[in-house]
């Protein structure tokens, strides 16, 4: 590095305080002898002599710039700081190439991730397909167990009389009576369907599904013809678990009404015969 010198004042300057020393010289050499103003005259100017010669080294001081040794350290330390500076930007482009991989890693990991978000959304919604068709399974169940819970049936009577009239009379839980003169009831579940006036004859009553509680079967002999003295009559009950006969009975005066059967059904379904 070159040294730069510095000059604290202009050449101007120098060339003035030169031609005030050279004015004094000759005033020197012409006028040997001096009065008393003119001795401190002298006195002045040999002071402001003394002040330039001091001047004039301070400048050749600055004409030759700064010191070797303060020039060598100001070197040194700017060679340390170009050291520093080279090992920062070194640094620098190294952190730069690490910042371009972790964004090349998030932009890959970013990519995975809205696939795996939208794998999870497919499944999400698949699952909430399965979560439906399982709702909907499960909805039939309960349906198909209400349905197990639950019991249709249909009683069935016949005589082999001719011209005998018997009824059927079906009591529900609810003491709903179903017989020819009510064959259904508007707010009860369950209908006589057939009603046979002149035998051999059946009459039937049939329920969907059966309340539970206690039901009571009997038969009415309405009419009996001249020359015939009884009836007899029999039938069958048919329920979600199979059927069972009805016992025969004999009716031998009209308006005659007997007990064919008793039984109760449960909050499950179940006939229980008593």
């Amino acid at each position: 590095m070159a040294r730069k010198e510095i000059n604290v004042f202009g050449a101007s300057f120098l060339d003035l305080l030169s031609g005030a020393l050279g004015a004094v010289i000759i005033l020197y050499v012409i006028v040997p002898k001096l009065t008393a103003e003119q001795s401190d005259l002298l006195d002045q100017v040999e002071g402001l002599e003394t002040e330039i010669t001091e001047i004039t080294t301070i400048l050749e001081q600055f004409r030759q710039s700064v010191p070797e040794e303060m020039y060598d350290e100001l070197m040194a330390r700017f060679e340390a700081m170009e050291s520093q500076i080279q090992d920062l930007q070194q640094h620098v482009q190294e952190v730069t190439q690490e910042l371009a991989e972790s964004r090349a890693e998030a932009d890959d990991l970013r990519s995975e991730l809205e696939q795996t978000s939208q794998e999870l959304e497919d499944a999400l919604e698949q699952l909430e397909g399965e979560n439906h068709s399982i709702a909907q399974l499960e909805d039939e169940l309960q349906a198909a167990k209400e349905m197990l819970a639950q019991t249709f049936l249909v009683i069935y009577i016949q005589w082999p009389e001719r011209g005998v009239d018997v009824d059927l009379h079906v009591t529900d839980p609810e003491g709903a009576e179903f017989y020819y003169a009510r064959r259904t009831h508007p707010d009860r579940p369950g209908i006589l369907t057939e009603d046979v006036t002149n035998g051999p004859g059946a009459e039937v009553w049939e329920v969907r599904v059966a309340d539970a509680g206690s039901y009571l079967v009997e038969a009415n002999l309405f009419s009996l013809p001249e020359g015939t003295r009884s009836s007899s009559v029999r039938g069958r009950i048919f329920y979600r678990d199979g059927s069972r006969e009805i016992d025969q009975i004999t009716l031998t005066e009209p308006s005659q009404k007997r007990t064919l059967l008793q039984f109760t059904v449960d909050s499950d379904g179940d006939v229980i015969f008593h």
